[in-house]
């Protein structure tokens, strides 16, 4: 038996002449797959057990094979005798993954992912999970003379409260006071 690069015994390989092709589908929990060959026709059924090597494989890994001479059962397709995975998926979206799609924050400048907020079903703005800046407003407010109004409104209204409080506290801090001093005018002789 020789070895392969993983240092795991591997199968000797057939002496036929091998075929290339495309993993379509693996059931990892079953252990089995098929194979669409690449000069074309019906797919190829393997097993985990016909794989060389250590490598469990993925859809999409580019793999070797031999075609068994085992006749399928009705119905089924034709098996394979043995299979090596020559390229594998994660190895050719190495550069496709190294991509980054993240997007730079206007007001702190961190490369960032929006987080999205929602009014009743629909996209309202993105913020920045950082600094909560807003990166997109997806429905812009018109100014209007009523949101003018609305918002003067509230500014007095917001005014006249704190109005109001401080004039309470200063009665309340004054009618004792005026008490006091009216007990001196009146104990003074004033």
């Amino acid at each position: 038996m020789t070895e392969n690069k993983n240092n795991a015994p591997a199968k000797s390989m057939p002496e036929k002449k091998m075929s290339s092709g495309v993993v379509m589908l693996y059931n990892r929990d079953g252990g089995f797959g098929f194979v669409r060959p690449d000069a074309g026709g019906k797919d190829l059924y393997f097993s985990i057990h016909e794989v060389e090597g250590t490598q469990v494989p993925k859809v999409g890994d580019k793999v070797e094979f031999t075609v068994s001479r085992r006749r399928p059962r009705p119905g089924k397709a034709l098996p394979v005798e043995c299979l090596r995975i020559v390229e594998a998926v994660s190895q050719r979206n190495k550069a496709d993954r190294k991509k980054d799609e993240r997007i730079e924050c206007p007001h702190c400048g961190r490369k960032v992912v929006p987080r999205i907020s929602f009014f009743y079903g629909t996209p309202e703005a993105s913020y920045c999970p950082y600094c909560a800046g807003l990166i997109t407003d997806f429905c812009p407010r018109k100014e209007t003379i009523f949101s003018k109004i609305g918002d003067l409104i509230g500014a007095v209204a917001w005014f006249g409260l704190r109005a109001l409080i401080g004039f309470l506290i200063l009665a309340a801090v004054l009618a004792p006071l005026s008490v006091f001093v009216r007990y001196l005018m009146k104990h003074f002789g004033y």
